[in-house]
């Protein structure tokens, strides 16, 4: 790098993605680096295509001692990409409990939102990481924040399944076991549906003690889940993922033009976050949406 920089090579020059050299060591945690390219005047705040800065690359990959390092010198704490994500959010989705305290530590937003309103409490509930879910909650997270499907932290432990962050959450009095989202589906049901019974008995045992009464019909554990097919792709109602060969229904609006229905929430009569939109039918061919027309 330093043979390079002599010879005239230049700081900002950029790949097909608009990533600058800086961003590119930012990710890969290359400490000393990242602080040879700062000393020989990189610019901080450079951002790539979509929006990402070099914290929020380093925050994501967990590089504690990179993130410390940007932090110092001066970089955006709350910086967001194009599609609001900020360090935090990025930090604790990836379950990197380090660069979460570091991050808050510094100031950062507790409940920082991207474009779908969740919060890091969310996102590490979301992905089961139980050690920055507790930082998170003894630093005053909010419990029941809604994202944009008023889904809570809770709500999604149920899609992971994972019991003992489903236990961490209910340990909590003033939790609702019960809440419903903006399709009227709870917890219980997530759980129920992707055939995690553990988990189920939880809810059902915090919904007895809180005197909630849950119909017999509006659960079902017998059946147990479909095959989970590799896909990129997933129902946003019912956290089902929707197989690349499957029909389903997508919005352009909702979730940035990144709402997909299947053809089950179909059928049981949801729609995406407005009725006025128009869904269009389509399948996924070779990793790209199809329209098929009826």
């Amino acid at each position: 790098m330093k043979l390079l920089l002599e010879k005239g090579a230049d700081l900002e020059a950029k790949s097909d993605s608009g990533r600058t050299p800086l961003l590119l060591v930012a990710e890969n945690g290359h400490e000393v680096v990242v602080k040879l390219l700062l000393e020989k005047g990189a610019e901080l705040e450079a951002k790539d295509s979509y929006g990402w800065a070099s914290l929020l690359w380093a925050a994501e990959r967990g590089h504690e001692a990179v993130v410390k390092l940007l932090l110092e010198k001066g970089a955006e704490l709350e910086a967001k990409n194009s599609y609001g994500w900020r360090s935090p959010l990025w930090a604790a989705a990836r379950g990197h409990e380090a660069v979460v305290k570091l991050l808050l530590e510094k100031g950062a937003e507790l409940e920082a939102k991207n474009s779908y309103c969740r919060t890091p409490l969310s996102w590490a509930a979301g992905r089961g990481h139980e050690e920055v879910m507790k930082l998170l909650l003894e630093k005053g997270a909010e419990l029941d924040a809604k994202d944009n499907l008023e889904r809570t932290p809770l709500t999604w432990t149920a899609v992971g399944g994972k019991e003992s962050v489903v236990k961490l959450l209910l340990a909590n009095n003033n939790i609702d076991p019960n809440h419903r989202d903006k399709f009227g589906l709870t917890p219980l049901l997530f759980a129920a549906k992707k055939g995690y019974p553990d988990v189920v008995k939880l809810l059902l045992e915090k919904c007895r003690e809180n005197d909630i009464v849950i119909r017999d019909e509006d659960i079902n554990i017998s059946t147990p889940p479909v095959a989970d097919y590799q896909s990129s792709r997933y129902c946003s109602i019912c956290v089902s993922t929707i197989p690349d060969a499957d029909i389903h229904y997508h919005c352009r609006i909702c979730d940035n033009g990144d709402f997909d229905i299947c053809q089950v929430c179909i059928e049981g009569g949801y729609l995406c976050l407005h009725h006025s939109h128009e869904l269009v039918k389509c399948m996924a061919k070779d990793g790209t949406l199809v329209e098929i027309s009826d």
